[in-house]
């Protein structure tokens, strides 16, 4: 059976306590997370987004954070495929 893997993409410009609430009900329900960090050049952003996957990594509760994979959003794709072999199912929630 396949995978059950989350794809989290957004700015998270900046995480919010209503992002957290999302990545903890999903990590009930899948078995992995991946919470990707999207650049909008249209968006004057407050951090940039090195800086943003560092203040999710220390905001992510312990029990989420087996779970969790932070990555930016441009090198999803490839870490996909390079590290889960597709096939898989992938359910996308936003």
């Amino acid at each position: 059976m396949a995978k059950k893997i989350a794809i989290y993409p957004g700015t998270f410009d900046p995480f919010t306590f209503g992002h957290l609430d999302v990545v903890k009900r999903a990590s009930k329900l899948f078995e992995k997370i991946i919470i990707s960090v999207a650049e909008n050049k249209n968006k004057n952003s407050l951090f940039n987004v090195n800086e943003r996957k560092e203040i999710i990594k220390k905001v992510i509760v312990e029990d989420v954070k087996s779970k969790a994979t932070i990555t930016p959003l441009y090198s999803l794709k490839k870490k996909i495929i390079a590290t889960y072999n597709p096939p898989i199912e992938i359910i996308e929630i936003f």
